[in-house]
């Protein structure tokens, strides 16, 4: 038996990694640890007797954490803009330039630049970001190797009409169609 069976879905979202332990009440992790603190950026209510996960959650948008998030999450991070820092992490992550970034993200180089910090883009902008974040860490998920990943996000591709990836995700069907070509590489069909 799991740790996670003995464990009640909280009312925000069932794929949340938070979770209230039906036998201790104490809130659960994903990785079974228990504890008697809400997860930061989180509030609890009582319904009927029992503790339920109600507010927002502080979504990372460190390595990894976007690709395996819901679509939900994924909105309402976007809605609330995502801010330089973020962007920085993940320019700093794949070496990526300020020239390479507008042309992706449809945005002056001066724009990427002039943020500050915490400093949030509009919702176009952000959306842009999550579509290119989602990619890398689907990307870096497959190849199980960020230096190879961003390697391959560089190197001309037949498969992508003789363009780099980088080069196609400067729209959003360029971005779907790199992520379907990075899911033919999963699932072995070239």
């Amino acid at each position: 038996m799991s740790k996670m069976s003995n464990v009640k879905t909280t009312e925000y979202a069932k794929n949340s990694p938070e979770r209230i332990s039906a036998s201790s009440g104490k809130f659960v992790h994903s990785s079974g640890k228990e504890t008697d603190r809400v997860l930061k950026g989180h509030s609890t209510k009582k319904v009927a007797g029992s503790r339920y996960v109600t507010a927002k959650r502080t979504i990372s948008f460190g390595r990894g954490a976007v690709h395996t998030i819901s679509a939900t999450d994924k909105i309402s991070m976007i809605k609330e803009g995502i801010s330089k820092n973020n962007l920085n992490e993940l320019k700093d992550d794949y070496d990526f330039d300020y020239d390479t970034l507008s042309k992706i993200l449809s945005v002056s180089r001066a724009t990427l630049i002039n943020k500050k910090g915490d400093e949030k883009f509009d919702q176009n902008t952000s959306e842009r970001i999550m579509h290119l974040k989602d990619v890398i860490d689907y990307g870096e998920s497959v190849f199980e190797d960020k230096n190879a990943f961003n390697e391959w996000l560089k190197k001309s591709n037949l498969a992508l009409g003789g363009k780099t990836p980088l080069e196609l995700m400067d729209t959003i069907y360029g971005i779907e169609e790199v992520k379907r070509e990075i899911g033919r590489i999963e699932y072995g069909v070239f």
